[in-house]
This record gives C-alpha cells, structure tokens and sequence, in this order.
C-alpha cells in the first residue's frame, strides 16, 4: 500500500518534469493492518461518486489546464530561448508568438482605440494590432519586431489583453518580460533576439505582408537550427 500511482496521470507533471517526485509505500503479511487498509479502500470506494460523460469531460478540462501550468524540465531559468528548446511541445509556449510588422494602424483603428479606451479605462496605456484576424487571441504573450526599415527592432514584449474582433483590433500592453504562472518571468538577450528575428523566415510564420509574420515561439526557436539559405 503506498502513495505510488499507476501512471503519471496523478500527478501535476510527466515525464522527466516528473522525476523529482518521490513516493512511499509499505508492504506487510500483517492481517490486522492489511484488514485496516482494505477496510479504509472498501470505504472509499463506497462514498465515490458515479462519473458519467460530463465528469469526463470535466475531468478532461482540469487535466489540460494543470499541464499549461507544469514546470518545464531542467533546472531553473529565466532564459525564454532556452526553455522552448529543452521543451518545445510544452502548452505553456502556444500562447507565446513572434510577431513582424511594417505597417503602422489606420486612422479607422485609431480612432477604435481612442473611443475604446475613453469607454474603458483598464485600456489606458495600451497599444494596438490591426488586421492579425484569429491569430492573435487574448492571453498571448508577442515577442515584437518592427521591420519597417533595414533590420528589424526589437520593440518589447506585449500581452494581448482585449480583442475587438468587430473591427479586427487587438490591444496589447508592453511588459519587459514574458510572465508565465510556475514557469516565471522569461525574457531573451539581445543576441537571442537578432536571431529569432533572423529566424522568421525559416520558420512556418503565417505571411500577413511582404514582411509582416506571426509565428508560435516554438515553431521560431527549431527554426534556428537550420541553417539559412546560401
């Protein structure tokens, strides 16, 4: 009898994020102990509830929440670059992108945003996107470029914060660093940042312009390992 489970699945994590758990069991021929502990099971047992479709997907919900929320694997860093690459399937680094823009917003949005942040004063001090559709969703983190001139500038990290899908705008506010709950706060050196700018081309960046991209952190940072063309 012990506090081993069967699989991963009891606990937060998988895998190697796993392997800094330690459990304890007891193996004993005792009858009076062995009796108290099929007592206790056979109790359980009869107070558990009945699952049914909804509990399983219920169930199903909170799992995929608590593996957003898991350690990366590795020792402890505040390195974005070098956690994606220890780990780059991790659901934590979906709702963190590169983005590359050129075009600045229309007076149309400027005026939305404007209006938006009169009606709205938890807006005030934010930023705008236009015209990014689906691929920008309330809770991503954007690593920024501005490649409107000869090399691209870095210009922060931004956390979407309100969408007016209506009029396609998205609001963003800067940060100096990426924040992830369990995970911290994850920034990229300035070398680091030259190259996944560099990176984007080789990437599966979604094309919005001649130059504008956006693509997941993940699908960015495996692009850096191949080499750019002659």
């Amino acid at each position: 009898m012990g506090s081993s489970n069967a699989s991963s699945n009891g606990l937060v994590v998988e895998g190697a994020a796993a392997l800094g758990w330690a459990e304890a069991n007891i193996e004993s021929k005792d009858p009076d102990l062995r009796g108290q502990l099929s007592e206790w099971c056979h109790s359980r047992f009869s107070e558990a509830l009945k699952i049914g479709p909804e509990q399983l997907n219920l169930a199903r919900e909170a799992w995929n929440a608590r593996k957003r929320f898991s350690p990366v694997r590795g020792g402890l860093t505040s390195n974005l670059l070098e956690l994606v690459k220890r780990q780059p399937d991790h659901p934590a680094f979906k709702n963190i992108k590169v983005v590359q823009w050129a075009r600045s917003a229309s007076k149309n949005a400027g005026k939305i945003f404007e209006e938006a942040v009169r009606n709205d004063g938890a807006l005030t001090g934010t930023d705008i996107y236009e015209g990014w559709g689906s691929d920008m969703a309330i809770g991503d983190w954007l690593v920024d470029f501005d490649v409107s001139k000869r090399s691209p500038d870095f210009t922060g990290y931004w956390k979407v914060v309100h969408i007016d899908d209506e009029n396609d705008v998205a609001f963003v506010r800067a940060s100096e660093f990426i924040e992830v709950p369990t995970i911290g706060r994850l920034s990229a050196s300035k070398a680091e940042l030259s190259r996944l700018a560099e990176a984007m081309g080789r990437s599966h960046a979604v094309e919005k312009g001649l130059t504008e991209r956006i693509a997941s952190i993940s699908d960015v940072v495996n692009a850096l390992t191949i080499a750019p063309s002659p």
